[in-house]
């Protein structure tokens, strides 16, 4: 059922007939079930909205898993899981204008991966191998292509693959980029990451730079800039939680000021783009949200009357979007970090800011305490006037993840991280270095 939000939110935009769909957990299972022809449950994990013209929308399905439920479909069956068993469709809808658009991409799309269309809705339910934006995606779907495109790729470092282990999915955004492992035939679990063919280069020479400096990060094994695909190492262990011991969060703090110490010849972030990126989300919000407007452009212009403050400091190598689980941790207790596609050079505070903004938006955490147990094991020092602006700037450019994450209590939780925002920048939130 929709909230009252989501009804107000479907009325403002009727020219995207799905979106009443997409975003009621209930109607949308019902839907995904009926066009699968198969009893599932669905979960939501992210969705894309552009008002007015489209949606996409990526839905995790799996069977009830009651003695006599029925299989998922042949196709699902095939998809690589995730660790909880679960395999991803994706759903796209668009405007009246977009059936067309329906067409050409069942035309153009691998066989297979179109599971259903319906021109009431304008939609079209698909698997990530119908991602034209992700070319490596569509082996994906078959061992022996998979197998292939790995040798291509790394083949000379890795052999090949364990024929009775497939891909196992970590994580995916449509049209952005896909995480996945699979075992070589050694016995070693290798990371598979699916960019678009045009940020391949950008986000494996960050990698490179930072291996050449000596930074302790998983190696690039290989890469295929045709295909956008990048074989990596994969790090066995446990993400960490904000609930983690205090050693454990201050051998993070001890990480960090390892990776920020590493000399790599990285790009050097604009600290304009944080800011940039904040006033951006904003205006989405004020989409999403219209009765915020007076409050946000308030918040902005306070955050930009401040931000000079922001880019001052020596640069280091950041890891660019960092947050807790970003940290692997090893049996050992070693921990790495991982997942460096947006490293480059700025403040130390960005990567303290982007964990702590992080486990907020988590609801995990309150940002003083675990900035401070992770600045126990820091060794260097952070100026807290510039810690505090860049708190405020990523959480305000996380604003509208609550909705992004299909969160069924999004409107709630964008007006929380809103107030957390106003309490920065109006430094009534002491936050500790």
């Amino acid at each position: 059922m929709l909230s009252r939000t989501d009804r107000i939110l479907a009325a403002r935009d009727p020219r995207l007939t799905a979106l009443p769909v997409l975003l009621d957990r209930v109607a949308l299972q019902e839907w995904v079930s009926d066009v699968l022809g198969a009893d599932l449950r669905v979960t939501p994990r992210y969705l894309r909205y552009k008002p007015g013209t489209s949606c996409v929308a990526a839905v995790e399905v799996t069977c009830p898993g009651t003695p006599t439920a029925t299989p998922l479909p042949p196709q699902l069956a095939a998809l690589p899981a995730t660790p909880a068993g679960t395999r991803t469709v994706i759903v796209t809808a668009h405007g009246p204008d977009g059936v067309r658009k329906l067409g050409k991409t069942v035309e153009r799309a691998p066989g297979g991966s179109v599971l259903a269309t319906d021109q009431d809705l304008v939609a079209i339910l698909t698997t990530v191998a119908a991602d034209r934006d992700l070319p490596a995606a569509a082996a994906l779907r078959d061992a022996a292509r998979t197998e292939r495109l790995v040798r291509r790729v790394a083949g000379d470092v890795v052999g090949g693959l364990d024929s009775g282990v497939g891909a196992r999915q970590l994580a995916y955004k449509p049209q952005r980029r896909w995480v996945g492992t699979v075992r070589s035939d050694a016995g070693t679990d290798l990371l598979l990451r699916a960019y678009r063919p045009d940020d391949l280069a950008a986000t494996s020479d960050r990698l490179r730079a930072l291996e050449r400096a000596g930074a302790a990060t998983p190696r690039l094994l290989g890469r295929r800039t045709r295909s956008g695909l990048a074989v990596l190492e994969y790090r066995q262990g446990v993400a960490l939680e904000a609930s983690a011991a205090a050693e454990d969060l201050a051998a993070v703090g001890s990480a960090l000021g390892a990776l920020h110490a590493a000399a790599a010849n990285l790009p050097t972030r604009d600290p304009r783009t944080d800011l940039s990126a904040a006033r951006r989300t904003a205006r989405q919000v004020t989409v999403l949200l219209p009765h915020l407007r007076t409050r946000i452009d308030a918040l902005t212009a306070t955050l930009s009357a401040g931000w000079s403050r922001a880019g001052a400091g020596t640069p280091v190598s950041l890891h660019g979007d960092f947050s807790l689980d970003q940290v692997i941790r090893a049996g050992d207790g070693a921990v790495t970090l991982i997942d460096l596609d947006h490293a480059c050079l700025g403040p130390a505070e960005v990567d303290v800011a982007s964990l702590a903004a992080q486990a907020v938006l988590d609801g995990a955490a309150e940002p003083q305490a675990l900035i401070a147990a992770v600045a126990a094991g820091y060794p260097g020092s952070l100026d807290a006037t510039r810690l505090r602006l860049h708190v405020a700037a990523q959480l305000l450019r996380r604003a509208a993840e609550p909705f992004r994450g299909m969160r069924g209590d999004w409107a709630a939780a964008t007006e929380a991280v809103l107030a957390r925002v106003e309490d920065l920048v109006r430094e009534r939130l002491v936050v500790a270095s």
